[in-house]
């Protein structure tokens, strides 16, 4: 986002996109994007507008932490071959993944 919206900003977006959408159901959806620290909110006039609180690599990190969180709680053993699978058959990854790998296992042991 590069510069603040409003509630009606996002509504008007969805309309010209085809998406109708009412605007308390886009405010709803900002004020909850808010309050999960996902956007930051102020006020100008009577209007409410709406940034990213994240930058892009924060806000993919987060996503990704999030489900990677639930899949390993609910799926471990799944998953872990599913990636000990893809990787195999590519290299950079692979190798990319061990690289991190360590950095994560120097930075514990600090």
């Amino acid at each position: 986002m590069d510069r603040p919206i409003t509630v009606g900003d996002v509504a008007e977006w969805l309309k010209n996109a085809g998406q109708h959408v009412h605007y308390s159901s886009a405010k709803t959806t900002l004020n909850t994007l808010t309050e999960k620290g996902y956007l930051k909110k102020r006020s100008i006039g009577r209007a409410n507008a709406f940034a990213a609180a994240l930058s892009k690599e924060e806000f993919d990190r987060r996503v990704v932490g999030g489900v990677l969180s639930g899949l390993l709680r609910n799926y471990r053993s799944p998953l872990i071959a599913s990636l000990a699978e893809t990787m195999a058959h590519d290299a950079e990854s692979l190798q990319e993944f061990e690289r991190l790998l360590a950095e994560q296992r120097e930075r514990g042991e600090r």
